[in-house]
């Protein structure tokens, strides 16, 4: 279980009782959130640590259950966290692209705001 509260700001609390590590994609690095402890329910008087993150415009944060990293195909491979990270990479690298194209030709906020001459 991972439990986990989300600030406006951005600011993300979380603490990970013994599931698959959330990966927090940022820019071009790839990080496991991985404080908190033993899996839930496991002892009774387990004590949790807790980390707090930031995440920014842009950031993409993938939760996950051991029946996608441990699924396998046809001849048993199994596809592993190295395969939701290959997974979502490609998926974000092309969402950035297509993001950038669709908003590109938009005008910005002041510019769209900015009074109309009429006559």
């Amino acid at each position: 279980m991972v439990y986990g509260i989300l600030w406006r700001d951005g600011r993300l609390m979380y603490s990970n009782a013994g599931h698959n590590p959330p990966m927090l994609f940022t820019g071009s690095t790839v990080r496991r959130l991985e404080e908190g402890g033993v899996p839930l329910g496991l002892f009774p008087d387990a004590e949790f640590l807790e980390e707090t993150v930031h995440l920014r415009t842009g950031d993409v944060l993938v939760l996950f259950s051991d029946g996608v990293s441990e699924a396998a195909n046809a001849v048993g491979d199994v596809f592993g966290d190295e395969g939701v990270i290959a997974c979502v990479s490609a998926i974000w690298t092309r969402t950035r692209r297509r993001c950038s194209t669709v908003c590109s030709p938009l005008p910005t906020r002041s510019a769209a705001a900015s009074p109309r001459k009429t006559t």
